[in-house]
């Protein structure tokens, strides 16, 4: 397999890249000395044929329904004007200010310093842009336009040395095959396009096919190697006359059974410690489903409905009263889509809770527990769609299965009632690792949770101890209860049990104690996060603080028996970083910050919450 992927890579640094040294190309860190330039590329009609001589072939050939079909997702005014834009130099990414850059592009551009806009860059984000203008008005300019940024792409990272660290990206290379393909569909239509330029867009379309296939290149079990095993699946099931394509395609469907089995616990609750991606891939499940059906794959129907019944199942209980998801993790904010008619038991329940009970059905059940996932959510009940908003609603979290998304947000809750946010979560901000705002969103600091002063958190499963999830839980028509326990922080060990006290009261209940070797500390903290259009007043008397809102509602939160020894506030705080969460993507907006101190390490405490309705 490396064997073909060197090979094809040198047959397009042949077109694309300038002249170099044999000796010198190294892709995939093999050194390309003996290659075979004349390998046949395609078997069509019992024949095997180079990719020039199967370009009058894929000329005339219909394209498939599902680039079809992936191609009406580029649409869009916003993505046009992107696109018309780049005829006058001018790049525009989601979230970003735009980039003038008049000359070439050399694809080492980063101008605001970020992954993201590098990850957009170079998995041809312009491509998509440029079709989107083009099905807007039919203007060829914006195909010619495509074309030459990808063999400007291709000439400068099909090279020596890549330009960027997001060249050969695992999961930007699967997302730039996609955009090769839809735009290699729409030029083998039009007759100024070359059969040399057709049978370039072949040889790229299987290089990067070989790319995917590659297994040192594979990023097993993550939703990056998701979306890598399922363009490899929908390209070789498009191309089935690239030659090995029998093979591809056994390796794209075991491994997307094995990254479903992987991703999904047996709840149907995606691993990745974000609802936002539950979401995000469980629309991905639904996609695949649909391209299940598309090419006759009816084998792996049955078994990809059971995970989306599941899935449903879960995004119906944790969708808030209001239809978004609560921000926990590296989530923005996020619907899910209750409009589309899906086979599943489940999706009324989905439906109910999305449309604020106008669609669908309620679920039998108004508290409902995933303790293989880490996860408890409570209602005080399914109400009808007149006095949906009142709906009580907590969703806890506490559960270490994966480490990719997490942040030290175990044993954390958010709270909604009365048609209202009353306790809140950070969301993610970015993914700028050392940007110390978004150190500061990860961090225990920015969630509703019990804290040691100066403890480090381990945020991989294999170096943390093991004993993080939930360990005890149950249901009553009066109280019901999660009890959880996190040890990723360096020689603790802290547990919490929530009780919910239908309809308007819960009960925390924490412990902190030492299970070995840590830093030196000497107070233990609890945080709140309150949004900011709530009034804060403290009561250190009564230890305990009102939280009000503009309607006349309020929360109180006490701390009973034992008096902690301050309570103060941050809102938008710089020093220390303090009241901040984000529930856009890169913007950072002020919130309140509760933080009761208790004067040691280790110990108990007990805090009431309760909602009073407007009078």
């Amino acid at each position: 397999m490396k064997k073909l992927i060197i090979i094809l890579l040198f047959l397009i640094l042949a077109w694309f890249a300038p002249a170099t040294a044999l000796a010198q190309v190294q892709p995939w860190q093999e050194t390309a000395s003996s290659l075979v330039a004349a390998t046949p590329l395609y078997t069509i009609n019992g024949n095997t044929l180079s990719a020039l001589e199967a370009a009058p072939y894929f000329r005339t050939r219909p394209s498939p329904k599902y680039i079809e079909d992936f191609r009406s997702r580029f649409s869009g005014e916003w993505k046009a004007a992107n696109g018309r834009a780049i005829l006058e130099g001018t790049y525009k990414y989601p979230n970003f200010e735009a980039f003038e850059k008049k000359g070439p592009l050399e694809w080492n551009e980063n101008p605001f310093t970020n992954n993201t806009w590098e990850w957009y860059h170079h998995h041809l984000s312009t491509v998509e842009y440029l079709i989107a203008a083009y099905q807007e008005g039919g203007d060829d300019r914006y195909l010619a336009k495509a074309l030459d940024i990808v063999k400007s792409w291709a000439k400068h990272n099909y090279a020596e040395d890549f330009p960027s660290e997001f060249s050969w990206n695992d999961q930007g290379t699967a997302y730039r095959l996609k955009r090769l393909t839809a735009l290699f569909e729409i030029s083998k239509e039009k007759s100024y396009v070359a059969d040399e330029t057709i049978a370039d867009f072949l040889k790229l379309i299987y290089t990067h096919c070989l790319v995917l296939a590659d297994e040192t290149f594979f990023s097993k079990f993550t939703n990056h190697g998701f979306d890598q095993a399922e363009t490899l699946y929908a390209t070789v099931q498009m191309y089935p006359e690239m030659e090995g394509s029998e093979q591809l395609l056994r390796i794209a469907r075991s491994r997307l059974k094995d990254e479903i089995d992987f991703m999904f616990t047996e709840e149907g609750v995606h691993v990745e410690n974000s609802p936002a991606y539950h979401l995000w891939l469980s629309s991905k499940l639904d996609s695949l489903r649909a391209t299940y059906v598309e090419f006759g794959d009816a084998d792996n129907l049955g078994h990809l409905d059971g995970i989306l019944d599941r899935a449903n199942y879960y995004t119906a209980f944790i969708t808030k009263p209001d239809g978004t998801l609560p921000p926990v993790g590296d989530t923005v904010l996020a619907r899910p889509n209750p409009h589309r008619v899906r086979p599943f038991f489940s999706f009324p329940y989905l439906q109910y809770a999305a449309t604020n009970g106008t669609l669908g059905k309620p679920p039998s059940k108004a508290v409902e527990f995933f303790p293989l996932s880490g996860y408890a959510v409570f209602r005080d009940k399914w109400h009808d769609s007149e006095s949906f908003k009142d709906t009580i609603y907590i969703f806890f979290k506490c559960g270490f299965i994966s480490h990719y998304h997490r942040q030290d947000d175990d044993l954390s809750f958010v709270l909604y009632g009365l048609g209202e946010d009353w306790l809140i979560d950070s969301g993610l901000y970015y993914y700028m690792e050392k940007d110390p705002k978004r150190i500061y969103v990860r961090s225990n600091a920015a969630h509703n949770v019990p804290a040691i002063v100066g403890a480090s958190a381990k945020r991989l499963p294999e170096v943390a101890p093991p004993g993080t999830g939930i360990v005890a839980y149950g249901s009553g028509p009066e109280m019901s209860y999660v009890r959880g326990r996190t040890t990723v922080f360096d020689g603790w060990e802290i547990e919490r049990k929530l009780e919910y006290h239908q309809p308007y009261a819960i009960e925390l209940f924490d412990v902190i104690k030492s299970i070995g070797e840590h830093a030196s500390t000497t107070e233990r903290r609890t945080y709140f996060q309150i949004p900011v259009d709530k009034q804060i007043t403290i009561d250190p008397d009564q230890c305990g603080v009102t939280v009000r809102a503009s309607d006349g509602a309020y929360m109180t939160i006490k701390s009973t028996p034992t008096a902690p020894s301050s309570i103060q506030l941050f809102t938008g705080s710089e020093d220390p970083i303090l009241g901040w969460r984000s529930v856009e993507f890169t913007v950072l907006t002020p919130c309140h910050t509760l933080v009761f101190s208790h004067p040691s390490p280790e110990g108990e405490t007990h805090f009431r919450i309760e909602l009073h309705p407007a009078e």
